[in-house]
């Protein structure tokens, strides 16, 4: 550390160079198996959890997963799950009656979703994985924060996995995407409970539209997505699926710089997840902390947006739009090393984070403009279209005159 104050101070995007290329820090502790060549252990990571804890198995199942995914192999996607415990989690999660599984209830059940993994897989399977944040629970499960890498769909995913030891070795007991906080076991009993009605359920339009919401989202349909976000917010659902439309909601608010509305949402959807079965924080999606950690920071309270994005950061250390949100922060404050070290983490991890590259614009200095413009270099007209959307609520004025001028 004397070593590097003794040296002359490098410039602000030196500095997120120099984070964005840092080698991972290694944890003391006994020696963990060895990820495959095409998996990465994530930096910063917890302790492992249990002595017998190994990442090459989690991995295996993981990775195993995503490559059955990719060539649309329904039969080896399935083969990583248990389906009679998902079902009984259908059950346990309220989201299906135990007097509802007949005798071939589960054979079913992993038929149905032998098919439909073979029919999404293209679109949903990654290349690797990095675990992100491991913990044994007393029910023998094992409980996996993971980011699975998708270099050729062009966007990385959270994803939270529950597994547990068998015979046969790991297998997935329930999983949950965490930016819109689908969990496997409350899609499925919704899936089930909707097909046996009746009457369709006045909610069905709504899980649904779950596909093109994301479609949506990922193509930069803003507009097209909070339009029909607010026709499907007004049909009454069961709390998952009105968990899943309220952070797509919040999330788009945020890209669409209403923050202030953003974080009304964000509370409500707080207040209501107290009414999931377990309740507490194991019923909170975990995405509500870095929801309301952009809408926080948008409206200049850094110290209560900061504290959800290190909580969030508890869960994912990398995770692009909490470093940034921590970025901007420490910008505002007027402490330009750190804003250039935290902003360069979230760039690291994803270099068309649009607070990350906004935060770039708005705090890197004048004379660094070529670097500004270089890095501005590796982001695409999504991008560009959402940044500009970005500085018109905040009135960064200059910084979207930097961008026009540098990105023409």
């Amino acid at each position: 550390m004397s070593r590097l104050r003794r040296a002359p101070p490098p410039t602000w995007l030196a500095l997120v160079a120099l984070t964005a290329w840092a080698s991972p820090r290694v944890e003391a502790g006994p020696p963990a198996a060895q990820p495959s060549a095409r998996s990465r252990r994530a930096p910063r990571r917890a302790p492992r959890p249990a002595p017998d804890f190994n990442d090459a198995d989690v991995l295996q199942v993981l990775d195993g997963l995503g490559a059955a995914l990719r060539t649309a192999d329904g039969a080896a996607a399935a083969a990583a799950y248990d389906w009679a415990e998902v079902a009984m989690g259908m059950a346990s999660r309220g989201a299906l009656e135990p007097a509802a599984f007949g005798p071939d209830f589960v054979t079913r059940l992993s038929a149905d979703q032998t098919s439909r993994l073979a029919a999404v897989g293209p679109d949903r399977f990654w290349r690797s994985t990095e675990i992100a944040d491991a913990k044994w629970l007393a029910d023998g499960r094992l409980r996996v924060n993971v980011r699975h890498l998708s270099p050729d769909r062009g966007r990385d995913t959270l994803h939270r996995y529950w597994l547990r030891p068998g015979p046969g070795g790991l297998r997935i007991v329930d999983q949950e995407a965490i930016d819109t906080a689908a969990r496997l076991t409350d899609f499925l009993g919704l899936a089930v409970k909707a097909a046996r009605a009746m009457d369709p359920p006045v909610w069905l339009p709504a899980l649904q539209s779950l596909d093109d919401l994301l479609a949506r989202r990922n193509r930069g349909d803003v507009t097209g997505l909070l339009e029909r976000l607010a026709e499907l917010r007004r049909l009454p659902a069961p709390e998952p699926l009105a968990h899943q439309l309220g952070l797509l909601q919040a999330e788009a608010l945020n890209l669409a710089g209403q923050p202030e509305s953003a974080l009304s949402v964000v509370q409500a959807l707080r207040t209501a997840a107290a009414n999931l079965p377990g309740g507490g924080v194991e019923a909170l999606p975990l995405a509500l902390d870095r929801a309301a950690a952009l809408a926080l920071e948008a409206l200049d309270r850094c110290p209560e947006a900061t504290r959800h994005a290190e909580r969030f950061l508890k869960h994912f250390p990398d995770d692009s739009n909490s470093w940034a949100v921590i970025g901007l922060c420490h910008g505002r404050a007027g402490r330009r090393t750190k804003a250039a070290e935290a902003l360069g983490r979230a760039l690291a991890t994803d270099r068309r984070s649009v607070p990350a590259v906004g935060g770039m614009l708005l705090f890197a200095p004048d004379g660094e403009d070529a670097i500004v413009a270089h890095r501005l270099r590796t982001t695409d007209d999504l991008t560009r279209a959402a940044l500009l959307r970005w500085f018109d609520h905040r009135e960064a004025h200059r910084a979207r005159a930097r961008l026009e001028r540098l990105l023409p």
